[in-house]
C-alpha cells in the first residue's frame, strides 16, 4: 500500500507538470515566433526565400530518409515523423550548402511500408528551419539527461528542459550526454496532441520554423 501511495503522488505530481508544460508552451512558442518575425529586416527574408529553394538530389532524399529510419520506428507518433524528417532534411541542405556529402547510413531493420511513409512526408515537408535567415546544422540525440546539453560547438542550442526524458526506460543518470534535440522529448510532445513546429520551436528557441 505504501508503494502504490508513492506511485500516486509521483504520477499527480508528473500530471500537474505535463499541464503546466501544456498550458506554457504554445503561449511561448507563439512569442518567440513573433520575436523573431519581428526581428528580421528585408534582407533576411530575401536570405530566407533562397534557402528554401535549394533542391535535393534523389539519392540526398534517399540519404535524408534513411537518416530518419535510424533514429526512430514506424510506431512513432506521426508528428514526430514530420519533425525528424523536417530536422534530418535541414541538415542535408546545411550539408550541401557547406559543399559536403550527405552520407547514408545502414539501416539495421528495413521496412518499404516505414519508408514510403516517410518519403511521401518528405514530398510534403516544406519546412524552414532558419537562424537570421541561414540554416545551421542541427545535432540529433535520442535522449538527454532532462535537459538539451550545451555545447560550443552548437552555440545555438540552448539549454531546455527536457523532464520527459527523466521517465523514459533508456535513461541512464551516470550516460554521458552530448548536445542535441532529444528525439524522446519531440515523441513525448507530440503525444500530448503538440504539432511537429510546437515541437521543434520548444527545443529550438531561437530559431524561425516556417
Amino acid at each position: 500500500m505504501k508503494k502504490s501511495g508513492e506511485f500516486m503522488k509521483k504520477s499527480i505530481l508528473w500530471i500537474i507538470l505535463l499541464i503546466i508544460l501544456t498550458a506554457i508552451i504554445p503561449i511561448t512558442a507563439g512569442i518567440k515566433q513573433e520575436t523573431v518575425s519581428a526581428n528580421t529586416n528585408n534582407d533576411t527574408n530575401q536570405k530566407s526565400e533562397i534557402i528554401a529553394d535549394i533542391e535535393l538530389t534523389e539519392e540526398e532524399k534517399k540519404a535524408v530518409i534513411s537518416n530518419v529510419m535510424v533514429h526512430i520506428s514506424e510506431d512513432y507518433s506521426t508528428e514526430c515523423k514530420k519533425a525528424l524528417v523536417a530536422l534530418c532534411k535541414n541538415n542535408a541542405l546545411v550539408q550541401k550548402i557547406k559543399g559536403l556529402e550527405t552520407q547514408s547510413v545502414q539501416i539495421s531493420k528495413y521496412s518499404d511500408a516505414f519508408y514510403n511513409e516517410l518519403a511521401e512526408l518528405l514530398k510534403e515537408d516544406e519546412t524552414c528551419i532558419s537562424l537570421n535567415g541561414e540554416r545551421q546544422y542541427i545535432p540529433i540525440i535520442n535522449i538527454s539527461p532532462g535537459y538539451i546539453v550545451e555545447d560550443p560547438e552548437y552555440p545555438y542550442i540552448t539549454s531546455v528542459a527536457c523532464p520527459w526524458d527523466l521517465q523514459s526506460p533508456q535513461y541512464q543518470k551516470s550516460a554521458d550526454y552530448k548536445c542535441g534535440i532529444s528525439i524522446n522529448g519531440i515523441e513525448s510532445l507530440c503525444s500530448l496532441g503538440f504539432v511537429k513546429d510546437y515541437a521543434l520551436s520548444y527545443f529550438l528557441p531561437m530559431f524561425s520554423i516556417n
